[in-house]
């Protein structure tokens, strides 16, 4: 089904839900919602509920994904400075894996498409991401797959991706990255603040370019720690009764030959279940 160009602001509650086994795919595009409307909720098995610019005010940069394998929502609070933006807004996906995500059936985002006008040249893509975890993701916990035109003789799509060779193989871990500041949206760290695992990350001026995520309950010290400075990517830092960590900043690249001109179209999957990824929705090419 398709709802297009529909105001359905009279609906308070759920707009859609995806109970029961059967496979149903939902999309719902530029539409008009109640502010205190839910966009979707208990999702079945093989159910896929998308809304693309549909907000109740004048937002248009909204996207939403609900699937029972894990649900995509737009964050404007963290994202990747110099990454994806509507032109105004910088944004990244906010991807958050259920239990029910695995490597053959994992969640997977809406596409990134990029105009490619170089045929016959082998082309570097990359995707930026950071996690609330430890260690970079393997790339069967999180990986990309990018469609591409790989033949000069038919429009037959070829793909190409990073994660592993079969179910059965070992995933490697993603390319960790050094360099990119996902903190330039957030909220500062505030003294004697409670916090908790449900908080939005927090931004520190001794360490800028790194989001702090609480991992333990707790209220902040009445004055900056020392350790902030210091953290690495994945490292904790005690903060009065509550515990942050850094995020794991990482890349995800494929390389490919295009011999037509046409989009380069990447899907973002992701296999570790139970888990909060964001994804900064820009394919970079060179």
């Amino acid at each position: 089904m398709v709802i297009d160009g529909v105001d359905l602001s009279a609906i308070t509650g759920n707009i859609a839900t995806g109970a029961g086994s059967s496979a149903n795919t939902l999309l719902v595009t530029r539409c008009k919602i109640n502010a205190s409307a839910t966009l979707a909720g208990n999702i079945g098995y093989q159910n896929q509920i998308d809304f693309i610019q549909c907000d109740s005010g004048a937002t248009n940069y909204t996207q939403a994904r609900y699937w029972y394998e894990g649900t995509l929502t737009q964050s404007i609070a963290v994202y990747r400075q110099g990454g994806a933006s509507d032109g105004t807004t910088p944004l990244s996906w906010d991807i958050v894996t259920t239990a029910n995500s695995t490597w053959t059936f994992p969640f997977q985002s809406f596409s990134i498409a990029e105009w490619n006008t170089l045929t016959g040249v082998t082309r570097t893509c990359t995707v930026y991401g950071v996690v609330n975890a430890a260690a970079v993701p393997n790339n069967d916990q999180m990986w990309m797959e990018v469609e591409y035109l790989g033949s000069a003789s038919s429009p037959l799509a070829s793909f190409a991706n990073n994660t592993k060779a079969n179910n059965l193989a070992t995933g490697s871990a993603l390319t960790a990255d050094s360099t990119s500041n996902w903190a330039a949206g957030l909220t500062a760290r505030g003294n004697s603040t409670a916090y908790t695992t449900a908080s939005p990350p927090i931004f520190v001026s001794s360490n800028p370019n790194r989001p702090f995520f609480c991992i333990s309950n707790g209220t902040s010290s009445g004055s900056l720690p020392g350790g902030y400075a210091s953290a690495v990517d994945g490292g904790t830092v005690t903060d009065g009764t509550a515990t942050f960590r850094a995020g794991c900043r990482f890349s995800m690249t494929v390389t490919l030959t295009a011999q037509m001109v046409g989009y380069l179209n990447a899907t973002i999957k992701a296999a570790e279940a139970s888990t909060t990824f964001y994804v900064d929705p820009l394919l970079n090419l060179s």
